[in-house]
């Protein structure tokens, strides 16, 4: 009997030791595996371009800072990120395909089809254009392109941003000089993080950026960059792709035009130009009798013209431009607002931009040099009613070869 009671306590006993070997043992492999380094999947890596940068960043939500112009002059906080190889990539086939822009010899235009468009920075995390607030984390991929500046109907891709599977893929389009495409991959990061790094580098060389935002299919949107200049680059009033003509109209005497409002007014009136290039000359005809004042728009050195008759536009508050739309059923469309506040400012809704001042002469102003870039003269429907004031573009007269 004591025999068989020996026994049990020592099968005891070794059960008890293989129980306490099994939980230490447990214990080790828990503590190893926190520290166990983090590896990319190889079928992800197989799909790779020629050259390959693998990194692994988790942002912490500090480094999500507001980028909005003209902030990182002298910001010794600015933060390093694996993606900044990438934005540097990025800004390199910038520098070169805008070179003229850069030079300050041409002005980019965005393209006539866009959503938004402006100034690019980034806000709580958010992606801005023009103001606009995007959620760019929240899509699958996002393109990056610039104009052509030899046909501004086309983009040249530079890059994509790209998310997989918890992994930001970030890529460069193969250049001139390295004829193959890079790609770099983060993973615990966000989108918005490579566009963050496209700026804060953009800054350190002293480029202010500009581009419009196409959503496509779902997931899928486009970033086209059409202007870049350096901050203390010249003036310039020439779109991408036109030649300067000379000109001899001088601006206000009190106020030097200012080459951002140039651009605004570009961008707007440039798509009823391209509509009344190809319509016939009747159609301008037809609509000269629906206005009290019509004929060209003309600028002198010290006033704005129609039909070779001073406006008074220096007394708008509310200025509104319209286009001939032969579609619409009231055979207009509005362009732009513009309307001076209390606060001695020009607001424009519609861009979401102001200006200091009065500025509905220099609008105008604008107007006129815009259409002499694309080769003629504006032909216009003045209406007045005091401190509201429209314009209508009804017509556009080429100037003809000598």
């Amino acid at each position: 009997m004591r025999y068989k009671q020996t026994i049990w306590v020592i099968h005891r006993i070794i059960l008890l030791v293989g129980i306490a070997a099994l939980v230490v043992m447990i214990v080790r492999i828990v503590a190893g595996s926190s520290q166990m380094p983090v590896s990319l999947p190889a079928s992800s890596a197989d799909a790779s371009p020629a050259i390959v940068t693998s990194s692994l960043y988790a942002p912490t939500n500090a480094e999500f800072r507001d980028l909005t112009p003209g902030l990182l002059q002298e910001d010794s906080s600015i933060v390093e990120t694996p993606a900044d190889p990438w934005a540097n990539a990025i800004l390199d086939q910038i520098v070169t395909v805008y070179a003229d822009q850069l030079a300050g010899n041409v002005i980019g235009l965005p393209p006539a089809q866009s959503a938004y468009e402006g100034a690019l920075s980034i806000a709580a995390g958010d992606l801005l254009v023009g103001g606009q607030r995007l959620r760019a984390n929240s899509l699958a991929t996002l393109h990056l392109a610039l104009i052509d500046p030899l046909d501004a109907e086309h983009s040249i891709p530079i890059g994509r941003i790209t998310v997989e599977r918890g992994v930001l893929i970030l890529k460069s389009s193969e250049t001139l000089t390295t004829k193959e495409s890079q790609e770099w991959r983060l993973s615990d990061a966000a989108s918005v993080l490579a566009i963050q790094s496209l700026l804060t580098q953009a800054r350190l060389r002293d480029i202010h950026l500009e581009a419009s935002f196409t959503s496509g299919i779902v997931g899928d949107a486009q970033l086209t960059i059409y202007y870049a200049s350096y901050a203390d680059a010249p003036q310039i009033s020439s779109p991408v792709g036109v030649t300067q003509p000379a000109m001899d109209i001088s601006p206000s005497p009190t106020r030097t035009p200012d080459i951002v409002l140039g651009r605004i007014i570009a961008a707007r009136i440039n798509p009823v130009i391209d509509y009344l290039q190809e319509l016939p000359s009747t159609i301008t005809m037809a609509y000269l009798d629906h206005y009290a004042r019509s004929g060209l728009l003309t600028a002198t050195e010290t006033d704005i013209q129609v039909s070779g008759r001073s406006i008074p536009i220096d007394d708008a508050l509310n200025l509104t431009v319209y286009g001939i739309d032969t579609a619409n059923a009231d055979g207009i469309v509005r362009l732009f607002a513009a309307f001076y506040t209390e606060d001695a400012t020009t607001q424009f809704p519609q861009e979401q931009v102001y200006f200091q001042g009065h500025r509905m002469r220099e609008i105008l102003y604008w107007m006129v040099i815009h259409a002499v870039e694309r080769g003629g003269q504006l032909i216009v429907g003045y209406d007045e009613l005091g401190q509201i004031q429209a314009v209508t573009i009804i017509g556009f007269k080429e100037f003809v070869e000598p």
